[in-house]
């Protein structure tokens, strides 16, 4: 080895001698930067934890950009937003604190077919006066060369670079360098703090701030030094390098050259259109300009329509092409503002004739009233409209209309509307049900006020998950006070802070009004129904009649029955005028079996109003081939505002049935005096309560409706599972006192 000062040359002796002294005064005076440095190379925990928990937040902008600049969207009474502008950290090779010492020192080495072990021993050792380790199985020769005086820090560079290519890895390990096999240094390899990069073989975290991972991930394929030494957290959007000091700095140079902010060098217009719509520009403004798909223009100039303003966004390369294409959308946006056109409207989420008449009713002031009632089914479930409905005739339901123009004209008011009083001059608004559109014959600026008022009211509407469980609980010995009495003997969970299940003991809790004797009882998420159940189950016996779900509209009605038909004579004529005329009886069909009607409407705060009916029907057996049979009815009416994913339970639905019998030795029993001892009489009574378990979700967009179809499919898994006793546990709080 030869080793050379700057300014002359020197034998290996005496630099020896000169470096042994700079060794010791550098222990003496400079222990605070080797300190430093022996914390930083010091052994961490698994560099992915630190990645996880490390701060990888996008930064905030330093200004309003482009859209406050304009003013666009401001109003002089709007409050006006505070901005907190974040600091900007650049990642760039850091000093090795333990070489602060050699500062301005410079050396030539020459290192010939060296061995590994000796290479080490002369520069991290004598040169760089670091502590290491070299694992057994490292072996290989080095060679560097330079042709001039090199900083320490280079020279340390370009032995870890000879070292990479004998497969060999310079790993910081517990205060000191370790050289070990390049192949068992990924699972070792060590995060650099904050943002230094460390000699060594490490892993760097990279946030890209105007990219994301996935678009610059396939330009980097061709810049790294091998593949497999970055992984990507789309999360955080941030890059991980994990290689050696100048593979990770060649790696984070290449990708912040592509980490650029696209609109730097952007010019940027929005453009509002006053006499059209801004949709129906774009295509023409595409033509004109030639930015469509295959157009020369397409790469320099971008449109977007801005719908809620009727505007129209560009963004160009230079200002003159952006000059242009605003000079052709005020050649575009020239129509006759007196003279009025026919436009078409793609209702979305409502029935286009229900959109018609609401939009007729606010512009032409022509009511609503008539084409709603025949679309919208009543608000609520009056007591008895079970049997109303059930004996309604369903031949009787609304028919379609014509065909075309002309059922519009009947449900929306007209149709092609005249003008009210008061109303919108010439403005016709009219629906075809065929395709479920509108046509708009009105001026652009009635047109333009038209259209707000229809995307105001044409949102999806929430719809409300329904899952009910109807049992019927016999009632013995500990259940002779019935299934409440049963609950609060038991505590489950009806104490104070000990669970969910809450009756309406103080008004104001829940809105419940009760049509029909009963109790009520709200379930937390805490304590679901199977919880109830069991405990039923595990004293008595529990018959589930039905569970049955479904998925409705917000404010539509939901049915579900589950029965016969029984037919009723209702009227029997015969004629008085010949004897031998037939009977003529009058027949109605009265639906039985488990009928259950529920209505919800969710509420603005998101409580959810259920308007519930209830019935358990059946024909008596004694009376069943009779014309006229006698029904046993068991039915609840009920309004009950709770939450969604809360469950509520209705019951209180007491019947008790007497079954007598007789059974002896034939003709034996039915002797006088001694029959008494060959027959045995039997008097049995059997007492059943009905109980309603009823849990509304709301389901507000495809996330909720994931949530709920995970619910029923985890409700399919358990029922393929055997039955097994569940212990009672108790639910963690009580919601209702």
């Amino acid at each position: 080895m030869s080793v050379f000062r700057q300014g002359g040359v020197r034998s290996a002796y005496a630099v020896w001698v000169r470096m042994g002294l700079a060794c010791t005064l550098a222990v003496m005076t400079a222990c605070t930067s080797t300190t430093g440095y022996l914390s930083d190379v010091a052994e961490q925990p698994n560099p992915m934890d630190k990645v996880v928990n490390a701060d990888l937040s996008a930064r905030k902008p330093s200004g309003g950009g482009f859209l406050s600049a304009l003013g666009f969207g401001r109003k002089q009474n709007d409050r006006q937003g505070q901005i907190y502008s974040g600091y900007e950290q650049r990642l760039t090779p850091s000093e090795v604190r333990s070489l602060d010492r050699l500062s301005g020192e410079q050396f030539e080495v020459n290192l010939e077919d060296a061995e590994i072990k000796v290479a080490a021993r002369n520069v991290l050792g004598e040169v760089l006066g670091i502590n290491y380790s070299i694992d057994p199985r490292v072996g290989g020769r080095v060679t560097i060369t330079t042709s001039k005086p090199t900083p320490a820090r280079d020279i340390l560079t370009m032995f870890e670079s000879a070292l990479r290519s004998n497969g060999v890895a310079m790993v910081r390990d517990s205060g000191s360098l370790r050289l070990m096999p390049a192949t068992e240094a990924v699972g070792v390899a060590q995060l650099d703090q904050g943002t230094r990069i460390q000699p060594g073989y490490a892993a760097t975290v990279f946030p890209l701030k105007n990219v994301s991972t996935s678009t610059i991930l396939p330009l980097l394929e061709n810049f790294l030094a091998r593949p497999g030494m970055v992984r990507e957290d789309p999360s955080r959007n941030a890059l991980i390098f994990q290689g050696t000091e100048a593979e990770r700095i060649s790696a984070i140079e290449a990708a912040r050259s592509f980490d650029q902010d696209w609109l730097a060098e952007q010019s940027v217009g929005i453009f509002p259109v006053n006499n059209s719509s801004a949709a129906a520009m774009m295509p023409e403004l595409n033509r004109v300009l030639d930015i469509g798909e295959g157009g020369r223009g397409r790469n320099m100039i971008r449109v977007q329509v801005i719908e809620r303003s009727n505007a129209l966004l560009v963004v160009a390369k230079t200002r003159e092409q952006l000059q242009r294409a605003a000079s052709w959308i005020q050649r575009l946006d020239r129509l006759d503002a007196s003279s009025s056109n026919l436009r078409v409207y793609k209702a979305q989420h409502l029935q286009a004739r229900r959109l018609a008449a609401m939009v007729n009713e606010i512009f032409n002031g022509v009511s609503a009233s008539s084409s709603s009632a025949a679309d919208e089914p009543a608000s609520q479930f009056p007591p008895g409209s079970l049997s109303d409905a059930s004996n309604s005739d369903p031949n009787a339901a609304s028919q379609p209309a014509e065909e075309g123009m002309e059922d519009t004209q009947q449900v929306a008011g007209g149709g092609i509307s005249q003008p009210a009083s008061g109303g919108a001059s010439g403005v016709r608004i009219t629906a075809n049900p065929e395709n479920n559109t509108i046509l708009i014959f009105a001026r652009p600026d009635q047109q333009r006020s038209i259209e707000q008022a229809i995307t105001a009211l044409d949102r999806p509407q929430e719809q409300v998950a329904i899952e009910a469980t109807i049992a019927e609980v016999t009632l013995t010995n500990e259940l002779r006070y019935g299934v409440q009495f049963f609950l609060n003997s038991r505590n489950l969970g009806m104490g104070r802070d000990e669970g969910s299940v809450g009756l309406f003991k103080e008004a104001g809790q829940a809105v419940i009004s009760r049509t029909l004797p009963g109790f009520n009882l709200l379930l937390g998420p805490e304590t679901e129904p199977r919880v109830v159940l069991d405990a039923l189950r595990g004293v008595t016996e529990v018959k589930v009649l039905s569970s049955p779900s479904v998925v409705v509209q917000d404010n539509k009605p939901a049915v579900l029955q589950v029965g016969d038909e029984i037919p009723i004579v209702t009227r029997t004529a015969q004629s008085v005028l010949d004897p031998e005329a037939p009977i003529v009886n009058n027949v109605e069909f009265r639906n039985t079996g488990v009928i259950l009607k529920v209505h919800p409407r969710i509420t603005g705060n998101g409580t959810i109003n259920l308007v519930v009916e209830q019935e358990i029907s059946s024909v008596q057996r004694s009376q069943a081939q009779s014309l006229t049979p006698t029904i046993s009815q068991r039915k609840v009416s009920s309004t009950v505002s709770v939450t969604s994913g809360q469950t509520v339970m209705l019951g209180g639905l007491i019947s008790e049935r007497q079954q007598r019998g007789r059974d002896g030795v034939p003709v034996l029993g039915d002797l006088p005096l001694i029959g008494d001892a060959f027959r045995s009489n039997q008097n049995a009574s059997s007492r059943t309560e009905l109980i309603i378990l009823i849990k509304p979700q709301v389901i507000r967009d495809s996330m909720d409706a994931q949530n709920v179809a995970e619910q029923m499919r985890s409700q399919l898994r358990l029922m393929n599972e055997p039955s097994r006793n569940v212990p009672l546990r108790r639910p963690a709080k009580t919601l209702i006192e």
